[in-house]
């Protein structure tokens, strides 16, 4: 037996030996995912228990692969003690999971919080760093960035000590099973305390579970936001099932909209003197001024008593008009909030979900604007008789300069049948006055799972892959304007 081993590397006899393990586990619960061992009672990943099980994992690995070594190496001694550190490391993270699972029975007890359960096909390593309304969540992600810190530099020193085993001459005294660094046994320390402190002072509302619609309403779909994927998409689903057509009333593209199309000559969005520097030019008019043209249309038609812009040619560099329409511009990439990195997170994101079970499930560009945008954010707004400033994204590309290709228009009322066919109204910024009534979006939203064919007419030579509402701040143009 001692030959065989000797014969076979360590590494591939744990290995092995892990195998051997996982197919115990499959025949004693019948799933092959051990990893569900990290899964809570509400059924979705739990960080404190994903902690534990990946040292659990780690310092098991690290026992047997050293010890293998050390048969390797002539000596069938096992250890004499386990290091105090990984002792506590591992006293740590259990000890974790279960103050973690007491503090939460306990909350459920006196009724202060609901833990509602999470079907299987929202079960994504996501929820390790989010709260339970999918919200991130620092306590637990300085918890995993830890965890992750501490195992990989655990891993590299268990590795060192195998192949100094390995190396060892008779006589030699062999390394032991190494122990963790105290500073990072603190800080990963810290991490868990802080996880603990924020179950136990966060005090989330109680709320009832989510009922399924059982009487379809166009207004049921303002829900879906707030509703976990298979709730949501519950609700897309019931949405349409009556049709539906609204209008913003009052406004008519070809009338509130700009009478001049978004093609200015090549001319500086901002310039000003910079003392002992000179003339400083900033941006470039003719790349297009697309989301400040949609929001002073906005501004324009939300003003009582305030006529639309009267002007058919491109207002001149520097007039009263183009500056409000570029600081306009401005504001609608929300700089401070980051705002325009929306645009480069959705290039890139995969047109339909990609999984890579059990690590996560990423949704697509369909999934965000039918499930996460549609039915929370755009629909909602339509709904009330409020214009909606979207943002469109039309290249998949990790090449941030491409972000001036995506557009930005203004969606004032919709059609939806009880097929899942949607045909927004568009104000198009690139479209001239005398076709701007007829520029429409349309998509069907009953598969948003697969990358969903978007038609338009939107004046972009780009295919649409997915939209969203941007954020818009109303302000007043009374004498801004003159």
């Amino acid at each position: 037996m001692i030959d065989l081993i000797r014969a076979v590397d360590p590494w591939l006899e744990t290995a092995v030996l892990l195998g051997i393990l996982w197919l115990v586990y499959r025949v004693v619960n019948g799933s092959w995912r051990f990893w569900q061992l990290a899964v809570g009672v509400d059924g979705r990943y739990s960080s404190s228990r994903f902690h534990g099980l990946c040292w659990t994992i780690v310092v098991f690995a690290a026992y047997t692969a050293l010890y293998l070594a050390r048969v390797h190496a002539g000596s069938t001694e096992a250890f004499h003690e386990i290091p105090p550190n990984v002792l506590t490391a591992l006293g740590l993270s259990l000890g974790t999971t279960a103050a973690a699972a007491g503090i939460t029975s306990s909350r459920v007890a006196r009724s202060t919080v609901v833990k509602a359960h999470s079907p299987r096909s929202a079960l994504t390593f996501a929820a390790l760093v989010e709260d339970d309304e999918g919200n991130p969540d620092l306590a637990k992600a300085q918890l995993m960035v830890w965890t992750f810190v501490s195992l990989g530099v655990y891993i590299v020193a268990t590795v060192d000590a195998v192949a100094r085993t390995l190396a060892a001459t008779n006589g030699a005294a062999l390394p032991p099973l190494p122990d963790i660094d105290t500073t990072l046994l603190v800080l990963s320390g810290i991490g868990q305390g802080s996880y603990l402190a924020t179950k136990l002072v966060t005090t989330p509302e109680r709320r009832p579970a989510q009922a399924a619609p059982t009487t379809p309403s166009i207004g049921a779909s303002n829900a879906a936001a707030s509703a976990g994927a298979a709730g949501a998409m519950a609700i897309v689903r019931a949405s349409v099932s009556l049709p539906a057509s609204v209008r913003v009333p009052g406004f008519t593209p070809s009338v509130n909209g700009l009478h001049f199309t978004n093609s200015f000559p090549s001319e500086p969005d901002l310039s000003f003197d910079l003392p002992g520097v000179g003339r400083i030019a900033i941006g470039d008019a003719s790349n297009g001024l697309c989301g400040g043209m949609v929001s002073t249309v906005r501004d324009v038609f939300e003003t009582p008593s305030l006529a639309p812009v009267a002007d058919v040619a491109q207002p001149a560099p520097g007039s009263p008009l183009f500056r409000y329409i570029v600081d306009r511009l401005i504001a609608s990439f929300d700089i401070p909030h980051l705002g325009f990195m929306k645009y480069y997170e959705w290039m890139l994101t995969p047109d339909g979900d990609a999984a890579w079970p059990p690590l996560i499930t990423r949704r697509g560009v369909a999934w965000k604007t039918i499930v996460e945008e549609w039915p929370g954010r755009i629909q909602p707004e339509l709904d009330a008789g409020r214009l909606c400033c979207l943002g469109l994204v039309t290249v998949a590309s990790p090449n941030p300069g491409e972000l001036g290709h995506n557009h930005q228009v203004m969606a004032y009322g919709y059609d939806l049948d009880a097929a899942g066919n949607l045909e927004l109204h568009i104000y198009d910024p690139n479209t001239a006055p005398d076709r701007a009534d007829e520029v429409t979006i349309s998509l069907n939203l009953l598969d948003p799972e697969h990358a969903s064919p978007i038609r338009h007419n939107v004046g972009i030579g780009l295919p649409i892959r997915g939209f969203f509402r941007t954020d818009y701040s109303y302000r007043n143009p009374t004498g801004l304007l003159a």
